[in-house]
């Protein structure tokens, strides 16, 4: 590897190639002290190269050299585009310079005496981005919606099979009586729904490139230049193909509602109310507990009116916060369920068996706890955390969705539950059914904004999934 170094090196002599250069103008009859400024202009450029790779080779270590090799031989490739394409115009009006044309022919020279260090993955990299760089962002952006497209439509299918796997379920456990069945079909379905969720998942490093692509096309043409910028992008977050479907296609509406809203100012105006001549759009993916959050931050110059176009989306209970300041930009935080099929804890909220069932998602629940009257402070309002101490409101379960309290025992079940980012309420419930995995419903037109996310259904009844997050914002303005 040391010895393909020293060969690089000596085809980016810059000594030799200015030698070659000036016996190259010399054939072409001209004086080449005249182009002596554009010669050395490019040769400083190689010699940069040169000691570039120098650089990432201290002392013989050649481990950076494949690499740092593609990136010189890109870095010639679209120079030598750049003379080309300056050649031919130059050609039409009063012909080319001398000076540009041995500077294209040296450098493609030098391309054709790279080429044979290169390894052979650097050598699909180079002829797929060297030979038409936009061609191939345009076809990887293009690979990567139809990729969302059809991973998505199996997604789709996946869960419907899913769903109807655990309809069956629930109707033979009907029938069986045995818990060692029930067991043994309980891990049965959990292997299915394991192995699904397994197969048709996309990383944020998948969905990055697509969206950021969306994106630019989005916003091009816009009075302002908005530059994106995304964070946490990466192969640690993974998703179903349609919540990345979802998230394409809602950063591209805010996207066209930024551009038709917020971008009014002049760079001149900007710049004079000390903000930068052009706009930044931060988009952040997170997860918190079963949701998925895509944030988008940005410093635009008006407000904007926004709504979701698509309400009967694959993905359902997409939330919206939109915090916005004239002049000053916005933030536009969208929830939505990482996963459609989750473990739910079955809940009564009334002291009738038959009626009043409710669900919360189980990864909210911290604890379900039985206290006594005299242990509830503010005449039954809070009650005290016993790991911490801390004060946490409590909410009548009954009264959320039938307007009914509970009847108090003398110990009543509570159900302590993370409603938002560490925030906490105590849920005051007449009963524990227990656990169920199921796939999560919308909600009917017009109940978005309520206090449940959604329905899950089981043979024997529907159940409503609370919205923990609404209820908990509703129960702060109360306070």
């Amino acid at each position: 590897m040391y010895e393909r170094l020293q060969s690089v090196l000596s085809v980016l002599n810059a000594g030799a190639l200015r030698q070659q250069a000036d016996s190259m103008l010399a054939d072409m009859g001209v004086d080449e002290h005249a182009y002596l400024q554009l010669t050395d202009h490019y040769l400083s450029h190689i010699e940069g190269i040169a000691q570039a790779l120098r650089d990432v080779c201290p002392d013989g270590d050649t481990y950076e050299l494949p690499q740092s090799l593609a990136n010189a031989w890109l870095e010639l490739r679209l120079i030598w585009n750049r003379c080309n394409q300056q050649m031919q115009y130059q050609n039409m009006q009063d012909g080319a310079s001398p000076g540009l044309m041995v500077a294209g022919s040296l450098i493609g020279q030098l391309l054709d005496n790279l080429r044979p260090f290169l390894d052979v993955d650097s050598l699909l990299l180079v002829d797929k981005i060297g030979t038409d760089l936009y061609e191939t962002a345009r076809r990887a952006s293009e690979q990567n919606r139809r990729l969302l497209e059809r991973m998505s439509r199996a997604s789709d299918g996946a869960n419907r099979a899913v769903e109807s796997l655990l309809m069956a379920l629930e109707q033979v456990q009907q029938q069986l009586q045995a818990p060692e069945v029930r067991r043994e079909l309980d891990k049965a379905v959990e292997v299915v729904v394991e192995e699904i969720e397994r197969a048709l998942v996309l990383t944020g490093e998948d969905i990055g490139a697509a969206l950021e692509a969306r994106l630019l096309k989005a916003l091009d043409g816009s009075a302002l230049r908005v530059l994106p910028q995304l964070q946490g992008f990466d192969n640690k977050t993974c998703m179903q193909p349609d919540v990345a479907r979802l998230l394409v296609d809602l950063s591209e509406e805010w996207a066209l509602a930024l551009k038709e809203q917020a971008l009014n100012h002049s760079v001149e105006e900007r710049i004079t109310d000390h903000q930068t001549a052009f706009v930044t759009l931060k988009v952040q993916i997170s997860v918190d507990a079963n949701d998925l959050i895509l944030t988008f931050d940005d410093d635009g110059d008006g407000t904007v009116v926004y709504a979701r176009n698509r309400p009967s989306d694959a993905v359902h209970n997409v939330r919206l916060n939109l915090v916005q300041e004239e002049g000053r930009g916005r933030r536009l935080e969208a929830r939505c369920n990482l996963r459609k099929v989750i473990d739910y804890l079955v809940i009564r909220s009334l002291d009738d068996a038959a009626d009043g069932w409710l669900a919360v998602p189980l990864s909210n629940v911290e604890s379900i706890e039985q206290r006594s009257t005299e242990q509830l402070r503010m005449r039954g309002n809070v009650l005290t955390a016993r790991d911490s101490g801390e004060v946490i409101p409590v909410v009548d379960a009954g009264l959320l969705l039938f307007n009914e309290h509970n009847v108090h025992q003398q110990q009543d079940a509570y159900v302590i539950v993370q409603h938002d980012r560490g925030r906490r309420m105590a849920l005051r419930v007449s009963g524990i059914e227990g656990t169920r995995r199921a796939a999560l419903h919308a909600v009917p037109e017009g109940l978005h904004a309520t206090r449940l996310r959604g329905f899950i259904q089981s043979e024997r009844r529907v159940i409503g999934v609370l919205n923990l997050a609404e209820i908990g914002r509703m129960q702060s303005r109360a306070a």
